[in-house]
């Protein structure tokens, strides 16, 4: 991979970390329910909301994790290597996951194990 591409990539990658870290920042902090005694119906909603956010947080976590691991690999060295076989990941995987670990084999495979 060439210099270019990658300092786009990983500026790319950066551009996302912070906004995410923005997104994670606002649902952690929430909304105030409040202590109030409300309705059942109400306390149902107010459950079912914190419940989204709460999921909602986590998808957003684990995909900072997958930028700061890919930004890791960066830093070493080992970004676009997969990280079973060692071969190239290849520019069509990255293209559509820029932190993609495995290539396209590798994927494949696990893919197949976790079906089995």
């Amino acid at each position: 991979m060439n210099k270019e591409k990658l300092e786009s990539i990983k500026n790319e990658l950066e551009d996302e970390k912070a906004m995410l870290e923005v997104k994670i920042d606002t649902l952690e902090q929430g909304e105030d329910f409040g202590d109030d005694i409300d309705s059942l119906e109400e306390e149902a909603d107010e459950s079912t909301e914190w419940q989204n956010q709460t999921a909602a947080s986590q998808v957003l976590r684990e995909r900072l994790a997958d930028i700061d691991s890919a930004l890791a690999r960066m830093e070493k060295g080992t970004f676009g290597k997969c990280e079973e076989c060692g071969e190239d990941i290849g520019m069509d995987m990255l293209q559509v996951n820029s932190t993609s670990k495995l290539c396209r084999s590798c994927k494949k495979l696990a893919r197949e194990e976790e079906n089995a």
